[in-house]
C-alpha cells in the first residue's frame, strides 16, 4: 500500500513538472517581440509607420488643382511611373478611352480603383481597361498609385500596379470649374510658296 502511495505521488510530481516546464516554454515563445503584419484586401491600407516593399506615390487635391489640369488623364500623365493612353476618337482601332499604363506593361494591366473598388471598363468598343477621364476632377480627395506588383492581392490585371482614386465625401451643392486655352500653328510650305509667290497667285496664310 504504501508503494502504491509513493509511485502515485512520484507520478503526480513529474506530471506537474511537466505541465509547468510548458507553460514556460509557452510563456518564452509569447514574451518575443513580433512584427506587426499588416494584410491589405480591396483597400490600399498605408499603416503609421508601415513601409510597403512596393512604394505608393499619393496625389492630393491642392496638388492637382495647383497644375490648372481639368482633365485626370493629364495629371497622371506628368506622373514619371505612368503614361495615358488618350484616345478621343474612336477611330483606326482606338477605344476612344482615356486608360492608364503603369511601367509600359499595358493598360490592362494596371488596375483602377475608385474608393478601393474595381472600376469597369470605359466602353464597349474594343476596350477592357477603365476610362479615367470619367471621374470629374472636383470629386478627387487624393489619388494613390502603388507602382509595383499588385497581382498576388488583385490579380493577374495588378501586375504593373494599382492606381486607386479616393473621391470626397465632404462635397455639398454645386461646383463648377471653367478654363480656356489657345494655340497658333503655322502649317505651311515655304517651297510652294515661293513658286506661287514667283507665278503671281495669293495664298492664305
Amino acid at each position: 500500500m504504501k508503494r502504491n502511495k509513493l509511485s502515485l505521488a512520484v507520478t503526480s510530481a513529474m506530471g506537474i513538472a511537466s505541465i509547468a516546464g510548458a507553460l514556460a516554454t509557452g510563456a518564452a515563445y509569447s514574451d518575443e517581440g513580433l512584427e506587426e503584419i499588416v494584410v491589405t484586401g480591396s483597400l490600399i491600407k498605408k499603416a503609421e509607420g508601415f513601409e510597403s516593399s512596393s512604394p505608393v506615390v499619393v496625389a492630393s487635391a491642392e496638388e492637382i488643382q495647383q497644375t490648372g489640369i481639368s482633365k485626370i488623364e493629364d495629371f497622371l500623365s506628368s506622373l514619371p511611373q505612368i503614361s495615358t493612353g488618350d484616345n478621343s476618337y474612336i477611330s483606326n482601332g482606338a477605344s476612344g478611352n482615356a486608360t492608364v499604363n503603369l511601367r509600359g506593361m499595358g493598360s490592362s494591366r494596371t488596375l483602377v480603383l475608385i474608393n478601393g473598388r474595381r472600376m469597369g471598363a470605359g466602353g464597349a468598343y474594343n476596350s477592357s481597361a477603365a476610362d479615367v477621364n470619367q471621374i470629374p476632377t472636383a470629386m478627387i480627395d487624393r489619388i494613390e498609385v502603388l507602382t509595383g506588383g499588385a497581382s498576388t492581392v488583385y490579380g493577374a490585371d495588378a501586375v504593373a500596379g494599382v492606381v486607386n482614386f479616393v473621391l470626397r465625401d465632404d462635397f455639398e451643392g454645386v461646383e463648377l470649374t471653367m478654363g480656356t486655352s489657345g494655340f497658333m500653328h503655322d502649317n505651311d510650305n515655304g517651297y510652294v510658296g515661293g513658286l506661287l509667290d514667283t507665278a503671281g497667285f495669293t495664298y492664305p496664310t
